[in-house]
């Protein structure tokens, strides 16, 4: 069930949802790349509204 889980959040970006699902697609994980700084600060602005 957990492998679901898993599966499920790595298909979809799931912006603005809620604090668990942030939290478990890595909202507050410091960014390696540029890439991955573009989506945190995606991520953090849809959260602010």
């Amino acid at each position: 069930m957990i492998g679901k889980l898993v599966e499920l959040l790595n298909t979809m970006d799931f912006y603005n949802g809620s604090d668990n699902i942030e939290f478990a697609k890595g909202a507050y994980r410091c960014p390696r790349t540029f890439k991955e700084t573009i989506k945190q600060y995606k991520r953090w602005l849809l959260r602010k509204q």
